[in-house]
């Protein structure tokens, strides 16, 4: 599985990757790594499920490893 390397290549000349290549196949996968890029950037989402919290705070840790900046 490809998808756990990316977090060792992202930001790397300035380029950041999302989408379903990026984790594993699927169109949820693809939404929530792309709401992880944004929260990379700064973005600030006020999710009240703590499922929805735990379920981004592990996507972005796979594509970020340990510099994703966890949603609380």
């Amino acid at each position: 599985m490809i998808a756990i390397f990316f977090k060792f290549i992202q930001g790397r000349k300035n380029i950041w990757y999302c989408g379903g290549h990026v984790v594993v196949n699927g169109h949820e996968w693809c939404i929530t790594s792309s709401l992880a890029l944004a929260r990379q950037f700064g973005a600030y989402f006020m999710f009240q499920d703590k499922k929805t919290k735990k379920r981004l705070n592990e996507i972005g840790r796979l594509m970020f490893g340990r510099a994703f900046n966890k949603v609380c």
